[in-house]
Parts: C-alpha cells; structure tokens; sequence
C-alpha cells in the first residue's frame, strides 16, 4: 500500500479527565484526588501565560509530538 504525501498521520490520543476519585488503600479522611486539567483549559491558561500549564502540555505531548515527526520526516535533527 503506497501513501501519498499529503495523508495525514495522527497519533495522538487527547487525554480525557476522569472524576475525583479515591484510592482503594486511601484513608477515608484523604480527601478526593483532583483531576488532571483538559487539554482545554490548559490552553486557556497558555493563553493567560501561565508557565507551569505549559510544561504540563509538553510533558503530555512532547514524545508523541517527536515520535510523529521523526516518522514524517525520517531525519531526528529536522524532527
């Protein structure tokens, strides 16, 4: 199967929040995990200059990201 060179690859999975939840070996006075920030609201916070939302973005995306353009373009340096 041959690709042309305008196909699109996509392989990144958005991470989805999930409720607070507890632990099973938390204690019952623990109070509930926060759930990680949307991929939105990240962005917004980007948008207002907030650093840390940044890292946290590139912490979740900064793998795929090269993953993805080292098999587009085949060379690490230009990835």
């Amino acid at each position: 199967m041959s690709r042309k060179q305008d196909d699109v690859e996509l392989a990144l999975a958005p991470p989805y929040s999930l409720p607070e939840t507890r632990s099973a070996s938390a204690s019952p006075d623990e109070p509930p995990r926060r759930p990680e920030p949307t991929d939105g609201d990240l962005l917004q916070r980007v948008g207002d200059g907030d650093r840390s939302a940044f890292e946290v973005l590139y912490r979740r995306y900064a793998r795929a990201v090269l993953g993805l353009a080292l098999r587009r373009l085949g060379d690490r340096g230009r990835a």
